[in-house]
């Protein structure tokens, strides 16, 4: 997940195709449904995962419009 390419560790699991079983699936949810703590990890790897890519930063559109700016100087 995008997640877990910006941190570089796996902040949340991958279960993609054959993966995606039901019995697997639980398992992935029913830690974080019963266990405050790992919910409260999870959160915390989402919230740093956002600050990685620029919240609560400048805007966006006016980041890259001084990217292309500082290129063509």
């Amino acid at each position: 997940t995008l997640v877990n390419l910006i941190l570089d560790r796996l902040a949340g699991p991958e279960l993609m195709q054959e993966e995606a079983q039901p019995e697997l699936l639980a398992n992935a949810v029913y830690p974080l449904l019963t266990d405050p703590a790992a919910a409260a990890t999870q959160v915390a790897d989402l919230d740093e995962a956002l600050v990685r890519m620029g919240q609560g930063a400048e805007n966006p559109s006016r980041r890259a419009a001084q990217a292309i700016l500082d290129f063509l100087a």
